[in-house]
């Protein structure tokens, strides 16, 4: 329902790339495509939990992401888009995967 005279528009929302890459100090026990696999999981869900619900991105909590993969020593490098700041999400986007790089 709606009042009358009014216009309702549904748009779908536009998919903002989220694209990492990670130099990682890896355990012995493991490879990097093990890690690539369970880091890009884990940022799905990452990406899905804050959709429409938080429009910032934390380069820290992706850090945290990557450290909490099984296998993972330590990160020597991490970017995110490019960079090392929080990705602001427009009100009419959505965080989606991008390019996940995770080489030991």
């Amino acid at each position: 329902m709606r009042p009358i005279g009014a216009d309702v528009t549904v748009v779908s929302a536009i998919g903002h790339n989220i694209n990492v890459s990670a130099q990682v100090i890896l355990n012995p026990s493991t490879n990097a495509g093990i890690v690539n696999e369970a880091f890009e999981s884990a940022m799905q869900t990452y990406l899905e939990s804050i959709a429409f619900v938080d429009y910032l991105v934390v380069y820290n909590r992706i850090g945290y992401i990557l450290l909490n993969i099984p296998g993972v020593i330590n990160y020597t490098s991490l970017t995110v888009n490019g960079g090392t700041v929080d990705i602001v999400i427009g009100d009419d986007e959505v965080p989606v995967i991008g390019n996940i790089e995770v080489t030991g």
